[in-house]
C-alpha cells in the first residue's frame, strides 16, 4: 500500500504544493504555536482530511415492546441500528486516517488541535472534515529540553499546542484521537408518560435511565479505543447528546439517545534524569 492510498488527487495536488513551495502554513494560534516551538515542535503546514457520507439504510429497531403503553420499559441497545453506527464510525475514521496520511506525506511527527466537523448537506449526505497543523520533532533541542520521537505514526490530538507542552514538559505525548458511539431505545411506558407530562416538578426517571446508559457505553467505547491505539490514558475532550423520539405504531412511543464523546489518548515517555519542570508559576506577596 502507498502512503497516499485512499487520497483524491486534490489533496495530493495540494500537499504536492505545500511540499514544493517551501511556506509552512499553520492553523494554530500564536500562544499555541509558541508552545509547541518550546518543546522541539514545528509547524510543517496544513492537513485535512474529508469524506462525504451517504447514510442511507440507517437500520430500525423499536423498543421490544408491543400492545398498551401500561408495560414496565428498559433501555435496550439493538444491533440493527449498527448501519447507521457503523456509517457516523466510517465517517470519522475515514476523516482522521486521511488527516494522518497527508501529516506522513509531509514528513510530519504529529497534528495538532485537530477540528471535526460533521455537516448535513441534505438528502441524509454528511460531510466528515477533519483540520489541522501537522508539526515536526526539531532536532536541535537537546539535554533536559530533548524529546524522543517515540511513536512509529503521527500522533492525532485535538489538545492546543499550549496543553501538549504542558503534557511533553512532565512526560507525557498524545498518540490519537479516541471517541465512542453509542445508541440506547426506550420504551415510554405509563410512568414516564405521565411524569413526563405532570403538573408538578418532578423527574422523569426513564429518561435519567436513558441518558445515563448511553453516556456510559459512550465512555466504555472510548476505553476500549484507546486500548486498541496503545494509549495509557486519554484526556476527555468533548461529549454531546442528542435524543428523539419516534412512534412505531398507533399508541406507542419510544425515545433514542445518542452519546458522542471524544478524547486523547496519552502515552508516557522516559528522559533519564530529567526532572519534570514545573507548568505555573508561585506570586509572593510584596509585603
Amino acid at each position: 500500500m502507498t502512503v497516499n492510498a485512499g487520497l483524491p488527487q486534490v489533496a495530493l495536488d495540494r500537499i504536492a504544493r505545500a511540499r514544493a513551495s517551501g511556506v509552512r502554513t499553520s492553523l494554530l494560534s500564536v500562544p499555541s504555536a509558541a508552545s509547541a516551538r518550546s518543546v522541539g515542535l514545528n509547524p510543517v503546514g496544513e492537513v485535512m482530511g474529508c469524506i462525504v457520507q451517504h447514510l442511507g439504510w440507517q437500520g430500525w429497531a423499536g423498543c421490544g415492546y408491543w400492545g398498551n403503553n401500561y408495560r414496565q420499559a428498559r433501555v435496550t441497545t439493538f444491533g440493527s441500528y449498527a448501519p447507521y453506527v457503523d456509517s457516523v464510525r466510517h465517517g470519522y475514521d475515514t476523516a482522521l486516517q486521511r488527516l494522518a496520511t497527508e501529516a506522513t506525506m509531509l514528513g510530519a511527527d504529529g497534528v495538532m488541535d485537530v477540528r471535526i466537523t460533521v455537516t448535513h448537506l441534505g438528502n441524509d449526505n454528511h460531510e466528515f472534515v477533519a483540520l489541522g497543523s501537522a508539526v515536526r520533532l526539531g532536532q536541535e533541542r537537546s539535554g533536559a529540553d530533548a524529546v524522543p520521537k517515540v511513536l512509529a505514526t503521527p500522533f492525532l490530538t485535538d489538545l492546543s499546542g499550549a496543553d501538549v507542552c504542558k503534557l511533553m514538559r512532565n512526560g507525557w505525548i498524545p498518540t490519537s484521537i479516541v471517541y465512542g458511539i453509542a445508541l440506547a431505545v426506550r420504551h415510554d411506558d405509563w410512568q414516564t408518560y405521565a411524569q413526563s407530562r405532570s403538573w408538578v416538578n418532578t423527574e422523569v426517571s426513564g429518561f435519567t435511565e436513558l441518558t445515563n446508559l448511553v453516556r456510559h457505553q459512550a465512555r466504555q467505547k472510548v476505553t476500549a479505543h484507546a486500548a486498541a491505539k496503545a494509549a495509557e490514558g486519554v484526556l476527555i475532550t468533548g461529549s454531546s447528546m442528542r435524543v428523539w423520539e419516534q412512534e412505531p405504531s398507533d399508541g406507542h412511543r419510544d425515545h433514542l439517545a445518542e452519546a458522542r464523546m471524544f478524547g486523547t489518548g496519552i502515552v508516557a515517555f522516559a528522559r533519564p534524569g530529567v526532572k519534570p519542570r514545573p507548568t505555573s508559576l508561585s506570586f509572593l506577596p510584596l509585603r
